[in-house]
C-alpha cells in the first residue's frame, strides 16, 4: 500500500460506520503542554513527532483515558519522589486543575453530530477491596473522571433543547457522555518477551544474586514452558499459565512474515509467570525449525505481540502505538505502517502513533504529522505544526542523516517544475538522485524552522531555492564574519538576521519566546546565517510567473504576481478551450506553465539560477 491510496483512508476515516471516532484533544492545563494546546485528526493515522522530552507518550496516555471506564492514572500518578502538582501550581495560571478536553463524531441518521467531553484529576477514596493496608483510608489523588461543561474552558454550548441529541448527554444534562470504544495501547519500549523481562529486567532475588543465577532459573523453568507448548504440561506448569497456549492463525503468519520478511509456517504464544513476572513467550517456525523469543530478535517479538494484539481488535478500535520502530528495520517499518493501512481499510481502526521514525512518517500526509518542540530552558512543550511536510518533520529534531536523494526545498509546485526543467536540460545525470520537496507554508516557514535544523545540524544534504522576491537588496553577508558571537550581541545577531532573511530563524534557545542563555542564541545565529548564505538561493526574477513570461513573451520581468498569475489563466483557458464562465483548475495552469518552461533553452537566466542550487549539492 502507497500514499495513493490516502484518498481510500479519509474515505473509510469519514464513512460514519467507522463511528465514533476521536477528532480533536486539548489540553488546557497537562503535564508539560503550553496551555489549550490542541491536536486535530484529520486522517486515521496519526503520527506524533518531536524530540525527546516533548509529551508525546503523555498525550498518547491521554487519548487512552478518554473512552468510559479508562482512566490516565495507569500510566501517570503522584507518589513521594514525583508530585504532579508540583508544576502546575508553579505556572502562570492560577488554576491548577490537570485536564483535557476531547472532541469525538457520531451520526444519528445522515446529521453529523460532535460531543465534547471533558476529564479532569480528582481525588476520592480508592474503590479497590485489595489495597494495600496503608492506603485503605486515604484518598486516590489521581482519579480521573467526566466533568460538566465548563465555560472558562471555552467548552461550547450544550444541546439541552435538541431531542435527538438527549441519548447523547448525561442523565444530568450537564455534560456529553464519553465516548465508548475499544482502546489499545502498546508501548514498544517495553514489549518485552517474558524472556528479555527476567533476564535483563529481573527484580534483585536469590537466583540474580548468584553467578548465572538467571541462566539456571531460566535452564529449571524452560522445561515447563516448553511442555506446555507441546500440550505435555503438568498441573505445576498449569498453575503458571495465565493464558493458554495460541496458534496464529494463517493470515496473521503471513501478515507478520511479510512485514519481517521471514516465511514462517506457524507461530504459537502463550501467556504465563515461568520466568517470575507475567509475560509472553512465543514459538516460531521457519524452514521445519522452532526457536523461541530467547533465539529472536526483540523486533520480531515485538512484531509478533503487535499484529496478535492487532489480530484481535474489533471494529472500530483506537489503536495507541509508542515507538513502533523500536528494533525494526527501515523496510519492516514500512510493511508495518502498509500493514496498519489495511486495519484502517478492515476494520475501521483509528491509530495515534508516537515515532522517531522517518520511514515511517514520510508514507503519511502532511494532516497527519503533528510535530512537537520542547523549550530547553523551560522544558514547555507546544504545538510547532500541526499539518508537517514529512521532509521537514525531523528536521526540528536533528535528523537529517539517512535521507536516500539529495533535496531542494522549494515554495510550490511551479519552482519545482522549473528546477526538474534545469535538471533535465543542464544536468540529466542528476535525475533521480536530487528531489524537489515541497514545504507547505511558503517561504516564511522555510526560513524560520527549516533553515535552523538543516544549519545547527550541518546538513550537507539539502539546500533551499526560494522565489527572487525573497531575496533583499543591499544584504551585506559580510558582516557575519566581522560580528562576534557573544552575549552582548544577541540583538544585533537578531536584527541581521532579519536584514539577511527578512525574519529571526528560529535558533532553538528560544522557542517559546522565554528568557535564554543570549551566548547560546548569539552562536546558533551565527552557525544558522553561515550555512543560509552557502546553502539558501534564489530563483531570477522576483516572480517565478513573471519570469517564465518575459523569456517566453517578452513582458516585463518586473510584473507583479497578481498580473502574471493572471496572464497563466488566460493562456490555460485558451490551450483547454474553456469558457470565460469557467473556472480554471489549477491542475491545467500549472500544465500551461510546464508547457512555456520546455521552450526555455540551456542559456535561460531562470534555469541557470535554479541550477546553482543543484550545484551546491551535486
Amino acid at each position: 500500500m502507497t500514499r495513493a491510496n490516502d484518498n481510500a483512508l479519509r474515505r473509510r476515516f469519514g464513512d460514519k460506520k467507522v463511528d465514533p471516532v476521536i477528532t480533536e484533544i486539548r489540553f488546557p492545563l497537562y503535564k508539560a503542554l503550553t496551555p489549550n494546546l490542541t491536536i486535530s485528526f484529520t486522517f486515521p493515522i496519526t503520527a506524533l513527532v518531536g524530540p525527546n522530552g516533548s509529551n508525546k507518550s503523555s498525550i498518547l496516555h491521554a487519548l487512552y483515558g478518554s473512552p468510559g471506564g479508562k482512566s490516565l492514572s495507569d500510566f501517570w500518578f503522584s507518589s513521594a519522589m514525583d508530585d504532579i502538582d508540583d508544576r502546575s501550581n508553579k505556572r502562570a495560571d492560577s488554576d491548577s486543575l490537570q485536564r483535557f478536553i476531547y472532541k469525538y463524531r457520531t451520526h444519528i441518521g445522515s446529521r453529523e453530530v460532535i460531543s465534547e467531553c471533558r476529564k479532569a484529576r480528582g481525588s476520592k477514596p480508592y474503590r479497590q477491596s485489595d489495597i494495600p493496608k496503608a492506603f485503605s483510608n486515604k484518598k486516590d489523588p489521581d482519579y480521573w473522571e467526566p466533568t460538566k461543561r465548563v465555560k472558562r474552558d471555552a467548552m461550547a454550548e450544550l444541546p439541552v433543547n435538541d431531542a435527538d441529541l438527549a441519548q447523547h448527554l448525561s442523565d444530568t444534562k450537564d455534560r456529553w457522555n464519553t465516548i465508548t470504544k475499544e482502546v489499545v495501547y502498546l508501548d514498544f519500549r517495553s514489549e518485552l518477551s517474558a524472556y528479555d523481562k527476567y533476564m535483563y529486567h529481573a527484580a534483585y532475588d536469590r537466583w540474580t544474586r548468584i553467578p548465572n543465577g538467571k541462566k539456571f532459573r531460566v535452564l529449571n523453568q524452560a522445561l515447563g514452558l516448553a511442555r506446555t507448548f507441546n500440550k505435555a504440561k503438568t498441573s505445576a506448569d498449569s498453575s503458571r499459565v495465565v493464558e493458554d497456549v495460541r496458534e496464529l492463525e494463517p493470515q496473521v503468519v503471513k501478515e507478520i512474515s511479510k512485514i519481517l520478511g521471514k516465511q514462517f509456517s506457524s507461530i504459537k504464544i502463550v501467556k504465563h509467570t515461568f520466568y517470575s513476572s507475567i509475560g509472553y513467550s512465543a514459538k516460531l517456525t521457519l524452514a521445519g525449525s522452532e526457536y523461541s523469543e530467547a533465539h529472536a530478535g526483540s523486533g520480531e517479538f515485538a512484531i509478533v505481540r503487535l499484529v496478535d494484539e492487532i489480530s484481535n481488535m474489533g471494529e472500530n478500535a483506537l489503536l495507541l502505538l509508542d515507538e513502533p520502530e523500536v528494533s525494526l528495520h527501515p523496510g519492516a517499518q514500512k510493511y508495518l505502517l502498509d500493514y496498519l493501512k489495511l486495519q484502517v481499510l478492515q476494520k475501521g481502526t483509528q491509530i495515534v502513533i508516537s515515532t522517531h521514525s522517518p520511514s515511517i512518517v514520510e508514507e503519511l500526509p502532511p494532516d497527519a504529522i503533528k510535530l512537537l518542540g520542547a523549550d530547553p530552558a523551560t522544558g514547555d512543550v507546544s504545538l510547532i505544526s500541526d499539518e508537517t511536510h514529512p521532509s521537514n518533520a525531523f528536521f526540528h529534531i536533528g535528523h537529517v542523516t539517512g535521507l536516500t536523494k539529495k533535496r531542494v526545498m522549494v515554495e510550490d509546485s511551479l519552482v519545482k517544475e522549473i528546477l526538474l526543467c534545469a535538471i533535465r536540460l543542464n544536468c540529466k545525470e542528476l535525475l533521480g538522485t536530487v528531489e524537489p520537496v515541497i514545504f507547505p507554508g511558503g517561504s516564511g516557514n522555510l526560513i524560520k524552522y527549516s533553515i535552523p535544523a538543516l544549519a545547527l545540524s550541518k546538513s550537507s544534504e539539502t539546500v533551499l531555492l526560494l522565489d527572487g522576491d525573497q531575496r533583499l537588496e543591499n544584504a551585506d553577508w559580510s558582516l557575519i564574519e566581522s560580528l562576534p558571537a557573544t552575549p552582548e550581541n544577541r540583538k544585533k545577531w537578531e536584527d541581521l538576521a532579519t536584514s539577511l532573511l527578512g525574519c529571526v530563524p528560529t535558533h532553538f534557545a528560544d522557542t517559546m519566546g522565554s528568557k535564554v542563555d543570549d551566548a547560546s542564541v548569539s552562536t546558533n545565529l551565527q552557525t544558522i546565517l553561515k550555512w543560509s548564505r552557502e546553502n539558501v538561493f534564489y530563483l531570477d526574477g522576483k516572480v517565478p510567473e513573471a519570469a517564465i513570461l518575459s523569456e517566453t513573451e517578452g513582458t516585463s520581468i518586473d510584473m507583479s504576481t497578481a498580473e502574471s498569475k493572471a496572464r497563466f489563466v488566460e493562456i490555460a483557458r485558451t490551450t483547454f478551450n474553456l469558457s470565460q464562465n469557467e473556472a480554471v483548475p489549477a491542475r491545467d495552469i500549472l500544465s500551461t506553465q510546464r508547457i512555456s518552461l520546455s521552450k526555455l533553452g540551456e542559456d535561460s537566466p531562470l534555469l541557470k539560477s535554479a541550477c546553482a542550487a543543484i550545484e551546491a549539492i551535486r
